[in-house]
């Protein structure tokens, strides 16, 4: 199912502004300042309304001033005309000033929440919009996906055509409501035909569920999408071009499309552009880290593994332990796709101290969450350890526990492990048969050193009755793959 940003961050409210810096909004105090001759027409014009109290034109001059459009830009200004709009009863004036609040640094979300309610009760629909927002992302308000489902449905109805990209992607994905493909379908074609770009994602995603679109017609949409700089599309058309679908393949044009889609905001962008980087026509390992880093940050756990192993290692990078401590205790502290990996990567660098102090305890706690959470050679790590006490105390019940569980889940270096503890402390008198059987079965799915243990296991007979053809068997196979004790069991002739 294609990745979908759900409602519009706050970065695309009615005043956007990618990165204002500016305080929080001062009274309306400042006098009004003379219309410029540098001011084109229709700004003066609007200047000389404000001044007469047509407030509406105070919301557009404030626009104006905020964006740096025709006239220098002035944030100061703009927020006392929108005070003073907002305060004389335009509602459009309440949500650009609350705008402001939520750009601002410090932000006041809960004072912008406010003032988005005050708009949106006034039936001023990018209010309603923006009000979705933050209840969606639980910011300055508790979060309520039913209450943003609903403030959606109302912008979407009164005609906000942005809002209906936000509301399909909603009911495309079940969230707040019912999951309802044609009903975003819908929805997504209806705001897409307002060149809302996150409808047309919307659209391309509810039409290739429905197979309503081919794959050109996902692919014009998206390139429409990602025009519109809606990130998520950028991404989606990366993969695309990737993967010759729809299009014919174009690495290059995929990469180009990846670190666009990673420059606005979206870390599986992010996370494709390191792949391509690492390993693409034009690879750059350093490049490939940030890349992935940028990932991890923006919340996708997979780059914290990939920029954990990268700064581990030094690969194309300095070697970093201490960066890749942090990155893979984030992915650690997930609990999305990702997240095992960097559990039980961490738990190797503190198991052998190779890039971090060594802790076994700590690293017996990472590999048992990494195990839990599907990791099947964290499990044979833990295991290992338990059988051999290796830095925690012997555990042969907790060993065996954790190693039948993987074993039985198809990892073939625990079915040798397990093998190991049952030829080693057999516990009733079928353990060294079921040892053979799992090192024979570990054995013919490739894991050579459980090739040389059932080698020489039917070499030696004490466990099981001397099998002297099949241990040569197994003892030539271990051999010539570079096991040592293979080689010093197998005969000479």
């Amino acid at each position: 199912m294609p990745r979908l940003a759900l409602v519009r961050t706050l970065g695309a409210l009615a005043l956007a502004c990618s990165a204002c810096g500016a305080d929080a909004p001062p009274p309306a105090t400042a006098p009004p300042a003379s219309p410029s001759s540098d001011m084109p027409p229709a700004l003066q014009a609007a200047q000389i309304a404000c001044e007469k109290s047509d407030l509406k034109q105070c919301v557009d001059l404030a626009r104006a001033l905020f964006h740096g459009t025709g006239v220098p830009r002035d944030l100061e200004r703009a927020r006392t005309l929108l005070t003073r709009a907002c305060d004389g009863g335009v509602p459009l004036g309440c949500t650009g000033l609350g705008s402001m609040y939520a750009l601002a640094e410090p932000k006041d979300m809960p004072r912008a929440v406010a003032l988005f309610e005050r708009a949106c009760s006034a039936g001023e629909l990018r209010g309603c919009s923006n009000l979705a927002s933050a209840y969606f992302l639980g910011v300055g308000v508790a979060k309520d996906v039913n209450r943003a489902a609903v403030l959606l449905e109302r912008a979407c109805t009164g005609g906000d055509l942005s809002s209906c990209g936000a509301l399909g992607t909603l009911y495309f994905t079940g969230t707040g409501v019912p999951r309802d493909a044609e009903r975003a379908f819908d929805l997504g074609r209806r705001g897409c035909d307002a060149n809302d770009p996150q409808s047309c994602e919307c659209l391309a995603a509810a039409g290739t569920d429905l197979k309503r679109l081919d794959a050109a017609q996902v692919v014009a949409l998206r390139a429409k999408a990602c025009d519109g700089e809606w990130a998520q599309s950028c991404g989606n058309l990366g993969v695309a071009y990737s993967e010759g679908f729809g299009v014919p393949a174009d690495p290059k044009r995929a990469a180009g499309l990846f670190s666009k889609g990673c420059s606005l905001g979206n870390a599986h962008s992010c996370l494709n552009l390191g792949r391509v980087q690492r390993k693409g026509p034009d690879s750059d390992a350093a490049a490939s880290a940030e890349a992935f880093a940028k990932a991890c940050d923006g919340g996708e756990l997979t780059g914290c593994t990939d920029a954990g192993v990268a700064f581990s290692n030094g690969d194309g990078v300095p070697k970093d332990g201490a960066r890749a401590v942090k990155l893979f205790e984030k992915g650690c502290n997930g609990e999305t796709e990702g997240y095992a990996q960097s559990c039980n990567n961490l738990a190797v660098g503190l198991r052998l101290g190779s890039f971090a102090p060594r802790d076994g305890q700590r690293a017996a706690t990472l590999f048992r969450r990494a195990c839990d959470g599907g990791f099947l050679a964290a499990c044979n790590d833990l295991g290992s350890m338990y059988w051999m006490g290796l830095e925690v105390p012997v555990d042969l019940a907790a060993a065996r526990a954790v190693l039948t569980k993987a074993c039985s889940a198809g990892d073939q270096n625990s079915c040798n492990s397990l093998a190991g503890i049952l030829a080693d402390k057999p516990e009733t008198k079928e353990d060294p048969a079921r040892a053979v059987v799992l090192f024979d079965k570990a054995c013919t799915a490739g894991v050579i050193l459980a090739c040389s243990n059932v080698g020489v296991i039917l070499d030696e007979g004490k466990l099981v009755p001397r099998d002297a053809k099949k241990a040569k068997e197994y003892l030539r196979r271990a051999c010539e793959a570079g096991n040592a004790v293979a080689c010093e069991h197998l005969p000479k002739k």
